[in-house]
């Protein structure tokens, strides 16, 4: 009879190890996790088994097939993906995953997982995904027929351990069964709450916000996509990625030792456009955001976007577009104010057009934000042909390998991404020279996040959490008007003092309401850049201290 029931046990062993392999892959060294984690594998194995023995026990053939075909693919869909991004991002799936699917675009998503469909990280996810498959496709075996009480038995402990295991946060995010639906669930909550904080600020103006500068100002922020700054000529790198740019460096204030708070767009956003902070979210969802404020002081505010948006609240990027004035999405499909057909090859150079228009609009007070598409994987989307100046090349000196192949891909992966911070070279020159051509008293230029190329190891792109420092290292410089400077020496000064700073972009809304002379409830002047009593603060990339690559110990 014992022998009946060992389906029962082959799945439940199936579930133990979609909890413990990649636990152990990734080897983290906190053992008070260890334990939470072989808590969730026992919650896994007991649930599977219920389930299992719910499903296996069916009279009806019709049923059972069906149930066991559900279960089967899900489980077979959850190990693969969990080993992909475990090989990939050395993350479990989470947040930072659910995060980045329901912020992307179909055309985006598709792009990127394109970059990332590669032979390793699929052969990786293949072979460890091989135990669950052998399980399933034994452990479907019809077990004796359950008495009607027993079943009820059966479904009511499944039920009640599900109950049990939804109040335990610990599990609700680790649990193979809550993990996908506890993380898509907040990520749709935060833009829920987010998008109500919007509207509230646009019926209730920001209070107790003024100018001290009482002189009319253009403000401008480029938010670029990707770069990392150990890539950039500018900060040193071994390829002339950015000749236009080395060519006014005098005329840029170039800050050395910046790091991104987040390491995706979409929470890098959330941070850099609000006064939330890495540990303190609050702010995202109780005070007005960096345009809402800038309107509060009188400014008219535009976002100008060659980011990929299907809806007018489908991404981050749109999202907090509807606290400016006027919004300029030049690659989208619907629900923005200027619409046209999504393209994989949308040049950033199509946002010229709209930045010379709102620099040309009369307001004497204007902030632009410009939103480029700049690095993001697919990289060879991101410039036209005419800069694939770095294609084809040998791997770089440091990336000795046996793997022929995948340091071939490496190297290919590497002229894509350079060429496409030689066109980003473009973008920002000429950028700048429309700027000067307008008068504008300041141009600060910062990316997202940064990007790794796979320098230390296995990981080619970006993600959130744990991981290579090249995906949290981005450039920050700051170029100053000239009437600007001579008006505010004192500020200018400052600017330039501050350049060698160790700083972290959760605090640039602040340093950004310094820059331009605004007093605000939600800044504090000393977490300012430029602020004279500045205190470097804790940074997320310090922390990040292992090498990228499979089975480093995370800190």
């Amino acid at each position: 009879m014992k022998a009946a029931y060992l389906p029962v046990g082959v799945l439940a062993a199936a579930s133990a190890y979609l909890t413990l392999a990649p636990t152990f892959i990734l080897m983290d060294s906190d053992t008070a996790y260890l334990l939470r984690m072989v808590a969730v594998c026992a919650f896994n194995t007991v649930l599977t088994a219920l389930i299992a023995t719910s499903i296996l026990s069916l009279g009806n053939v019709f049923a059972r097939r069906i149930s066991y075909g559900a279960l089967s693919l899900y489980f077979l869909l959850y190990a693969a993906a969990t080993f992909y991004f475990v090989y990939v991002y050395h993350q479990m799936i989470g947040v930072p995953m659910a995060t980045a699917i329901v912020d992307s675009t179909p055309v985006e998503a598709g792009e990127y997982f394109a970059a990332l469909f590669k032979p390793a990280p699929i052969g990786f996810a293949a072979a460890l995904s091989a135990p669950v498959l052998v399980a399933l496709a034994w452990g479907g075996k019809p077990i004796p027929l359950l008495r009607p009480r027993m079943r009820l038995i059966v479904v009511a402990a499944a039920i009640s351990l599900v109950a049990a295991g939804s109040t335990r946060e610990f599990l609700r995010r680790n649990s193979l069964y809550f993990a996908v639906a506890t993380s898509v669930a907040e990520v749709m909550s935060t833009k829920r709450e987010v998008i109500e904080t919007i509207q509230r600020f646009k019926t209730l103006k920001a209070v107790g916000v003024r100018s001290a500068d009482p002189e009319p100002r253009v403000h401008v922020l480029v938010l670029g996509e990707s770069a990392s700054r150990s890539h950039m000529s500018l900060y040193g790198y071994d390829r002339e990625t950015n000749p236009l740019l080395s060519g006014i460096k005098d005329r840029l204030h170039i800050a050395s030792d910046v790091c991104s708070s987040r390491g995706a767009t979409a929470p890098a956003l959330q941070e850099l456009m609000s006064f939330a902070q890495h540990d303190d979210r609050k702010p995202l969802f109780s005070q007005p955001n960096i345009l809402e404020t800038l309107k509060a002081a009188g400014y008219r505010t535009y976002w100008l976007s060659n980011q990929q948006t299907s809806g007018s609240l489908a991404t981050w990027a749109s999202i907090f577009s509807h606290a400016a004035n006027t919004s300029v999405f030049v690659n989208s499909m619907g629900g923005t104010d200027d619409v046209s057909h999504m393209d994989s090859r949308s040049y950033d150079e199509k946002l010229f057009a709209p930045f010379e228009a709102a620099l040309a609009d009369p307001d004497e007070r204007k902030f632009i934000l410009v939103h480029l598409m700049g690095s993001h994987a697919a990289y060879e989307l991101r410039y036209p042909p005419s800069y694939a100046r770095f294609s084809p090349s040998a791997p770089a000196p440091e990336e000795k390998s046996s793997l022929l192949d995948f340091w071939r891909k490496k190297a290919a992966d590497r002229d894509t991404y350079d060429n496409s911070m030689l066109y980003n070279d473009y973008v920002l020159r000429t950028l700048i020279a429309k700027a000067e051509a307008h008068g504008v008293d300041t141009l600060t230029y910062v990316s997202d996040h940064g990007e790794s190329l796979g320098e230390n190891g296995t990981l080619v792109g970006h993600a959130d959490g744990p991981g290579p420092r090249q995906v949290y290292e981005i450039p920050l410089f700051f170029h100053l008007g000239d009437k600007f400077a001579a008006q505010r020496p004192e500020t200018a000064e400052r600017v330039k003092a501050a350049l060698d700073r160790p700083f972290q972009t959760d605090r640039l809304s602040h340093s950004l309401l310094d820059l331009y002379a605004i007093e605000a409830p939600q800044r504090h002047p000393e977490w300012s850049l430029f602020a004279p009593d500045f205190r470097p603060a804790a940074r997320y990339c310090d922390q990040l201290k292992r090498p990228d690559k499979v089975g480093a110990a995370i800190p």
